[in-house]
């Protein structure tokens, strides 16, 4: 169903949501008025109010299961793949050295716990031994890394282009000291 809204009511709209934004987060707003995120990031206009790093979050969750991220590249000598763990929200990554063709899993989620950092921690490293045997060795809580996060955007579109570059440039130079770590367990 299709509804017109005019320019002075749209105008209250976006006042109202940013209000709301402000005062109970993205993820309570969008239920309160029953938005998905992208009828939110539209009626929003693209221009964010003052957000937490919890909002940050949420916004990510977002436009990763929307869709808006790509969820695989190239990145010099890895292949990196993105995927939810729906069981807690959280972004996990696989990185493939290509050269090598061993490869690294783990959890990489902006502003996980709506702390304003990029947690970084290996799971699984696999590898072939010298008879060409598939190997893997668990690594929970081995090797962690934090990056500390830019707190404020003004558009959700320079979330969506930091998540494409920068947050991919982080992960890719922790692919490099994950492997460093990991070859000479």
């Amino acid at each position: 169903m299709n509804y017109l809204i005019t320019e002075s009511q749209s105008k209250i709209l976006q006042r109202e949501l940013k209000r709301s934004i402000e005062e109970i987060g993205v993820w309570k707003t969008r239920k309160r008025f029953k938005l998905n995120h992208e009828q939110l990031f539209h009626l929003l206009g693209d221009d964010l109010p003052d957000l937490s790093c919890e909002d940050y979050y949420d916004i990510i969750y977002d436009i990763f299961i929307g869709g808006k991220v790509k969820k695989r590249y190239n990145i010099g000598r890895y292949r990196l793949s993105l995927y939810l763990d729906n069981m807690v929200g959280a972004i996990n990554f696989r990185c493939v050295d290509v050269l090598n063709g061993d490869e690294i899993t783990g959890y990489a989620t902006p502003y996980w716990d709506g702390e304003c950092q990029l947690p970084l921690e290996l799971s699984w490293y696999t590898y072939q031994d010298e008879d060409g045997n598939p190997q893997e060795t668990e690594l929970v809580g081995e090797f962690s890394e934090y990056e500390v996060l830019d707190n404020k955007f003004n558009e959700v579109s320079e979330i969506i282009d930091w998540f494409n570059t920068e947050y991919m440039k982080i992960l890719s130079e922790y692919c490099d000291s994950a492997f460093d770590y990991v070859r000479y367990l």
